[in-house]
């Protein structure tokens, strides 16, 4: 109503592009979902089989390690657009951002390794410190989630939502049996290693169909390169100039 008052403003309804839209959520949907059941069934599992005070312990274990969250999404977020419109020089610019996020990642992993102890302690308390060895083995998985979310994108600018959710359906499907075997033979600690092993699988599996589909060898999308410092370093140059 507010914008009417500016100009003229015509609602209409385009058939053919709803149609179009619902056949693409119907296909990408799924794959939000299961990653839910992916980051919080462990949850679920914990609470009935070891009690609140692991659910506790777990929690923080998930919150400490969740801050590293924040170096995919400074990634992602500006290039988002380039990655679902598939935009000209995609096809060096996703690996140059793997490459990117997984180097910046494994020294933030490393970093929360050698400080999440006194993390932990700081924020929630020395009563949360049993969280420690959950979090160790939250951070394989937390590097395979940010990964991940990188390749999802791009493979969501080249249509393949359904393919997507399907890789990730069977990785929800194999955290179940996972958390059930796990957790009772190690606690928290086996809860962590479940949700590790089913991101990871899942970024394997992703990472495998996007060198496929845009014909990329996997060594180039693992690490920094000596050839990205020039170009990254001309990047930065630009920006402050």
């Amino acid at each position: 109503m507010w914008l009417k008052r500016a100009q003229p403003v015509i609602l209409q309804w385009d058939r053919a592009s709803q149609k179009e839209l619902l056949r693409y959520s119907a296909r990408s949907h799924p794959d939000l979902l299961f990653q839910q059941v992916i980051l919080r069934s462990d949850y679920l599992f914990i609470g009935a089989m070891l009690g609140t005070t692991a659910l506790g312990h777990y929690a923080m274990a998930s919150a400490a390690a969740e801050l590293l969250l924040i170096v995919p999404e400074a990634v992602t977020t500006p290039l988002m657009k380039n990655l679902l419109q598939q935009e000209k020089g995609i096809e060096k610019l996703t690996p140059l951002a793997l490459r990117l996020t997984a180097t910046v990642m494994i020294g933030a992993c490393l970093s929360m390794a050698l400080i999440g102890e006194w993390l932990i302690i700081t924020l929630f308390g020395v009563a949360y410190q049993p969280a420690y060895p959950a979090l160790l083995a939250l951070l394989p998985g937390l590097l395979g989630l940010c990964y991940m979310s990188i390749l999802r994108l791009d493979l969501l600018g080249k249509n393949r939502p359904g393919a997507i959710s399907l890789l990730m359906g069977f990785s929800a499907l194999l955290s179940l049996p996972l958390n059930l075997i796990l957790i009772p033979a190690y606690g928290i600690v086996g809860a962590a290693a479940a949700s590790s092993i089913a991101y990871l699988a899942v970024t394997v599996a992703l990472l495998l169909l996007y060198c496929h589909l845009s014909r990329v060898p996997i060594w180039q999308t693992l690490i920094i390169l000596p050839s990205d410092v020039a170009p990254m370093l001309q990047m930065l140059q630009r920006k402050s100039a």
